[in-house]
């Protein structure tokens, strides 16, 4: 799929197409993957972006890359002290 966007110039008059791609391609893959529509490798995939640049993206925007349900920690804990204590 190619998504045309016109922007005016002057809001990018410091960046060459390239730049100007990478990073809303970036920014889009951020969004879907916050959103939990895409996985982190798909995010990656999509920003053709390797794992650690991606998880520093998430790191600058406080995007979480460790997604735990209440419950699930619940769960988790619960399930440690059983075999701790046993």
């Amino acid at each position: 799929m190619e998504v045309v966007l016109k922007v005016p110039n002057r809001y990018f008059l410091n960046y060459n197409d390239s730049d100007i791609k990478n990073a809303f391609t970036l920014s889009m893959a951020l969004i879907m993957y916050q959103e939990g529509k895409i996985s982190s490798g798909a995010a990656c995939e999509l920003a053709k972006v390797d794992k650690y640049t991606f998880m520093k993206s998430c790191r600058k925007l406080k995007i979480p890359m460790i997604k735990y349900e209440f419950d699930n920690i619940e769960s988790e804990l619960e399930k440690y002290e059983s075999l701790v204590l046993n």
